[in-house]
């Protein structure tokens, strides 16, 4: 992906709208939802996440003496 997603127009929008924003900030967020779109397709993107969170949820687990389990893929 080329740039990171900006949630600073979305956030201002918000915090001077007030209980408004679902109204006034259409706008900004469909901004930031189409953004955001293109990551969540992007299938480089969903391996790097995917393996990130793989990594970290090994590191807790054997922080929490919890053994690896191999699951099989077979019936």
């Amino acid at each position: 992906m080329e740039s990171v997603c900006s949630t600073a127009d979305f956030t201002k929008c918000c915090k001077d709208t007030g209980f408004l924003m679902v109204i006034k900030c259409q706008k900004e967020n469909k901004l930031l939802k189409e953004c955001l779109t293109g990551y969540y397709s992007d299938p480089a993107f969903y391996e790097e996440c995917k393996a990130e969170y793989l990594k970290t949820r090994e590191e807790h687990r054997a922080a929490q003496g919890v053994p690896h389990q191999e699951h099989s893929t077979s019936s």
